[in-house]
């Protein structure tokens, strides 16, 4: 399936496995055909193009957004990034449990 097919204005390609058990064991169960009618009934055309979607530089929201970025939620976010990069250093609740299970499985020295 590719999300152009279905409205959307870029190509992903996605598949999706339909699995079903037939009642009574009736494998000539017409539910798989049903189901590619279904979905030949959503397609539908793209009808506006990307850049429809993309706001303009100075747009309210656009504008928003920069803004919470660079106040101190965005400014706090980056810097636990920068200062934390790798999980094994984090303050994860799960920490303790995963460097248990590190030690136990003698992926490295903690």
């Amino acid at each position: 399936v590719d999300t152009k097919d279905f409205g959307l204005p870029q190509t992903r390609n996605r598949t999706y496995m339909f699995v079903w058990q037939p009642e009574n064991e009736d494998f000539e169960d017409d539910l798989g055909k049903y189901w590619e009618a279904i979905v030949s009934f959503l397609k539908s055309p793209v009808r506006h193009s990307l850049e429809a979607f993309i706001l303009e530089a100075d747009h309210d929201i656009i504008r928003v957004f920069r803004e919470a970025l660079s106040g101190p939620a965005g400014r706090t976010s980056k810097r636990a990034a920068f200062l934390e990069p790798d999980f094994w250093a984090s303050t994860s609740a799960n920490l303790k449990y995963s460097t248990i299970t590190r030690e136990r499985s003698g992926i490295d020295e903690m």
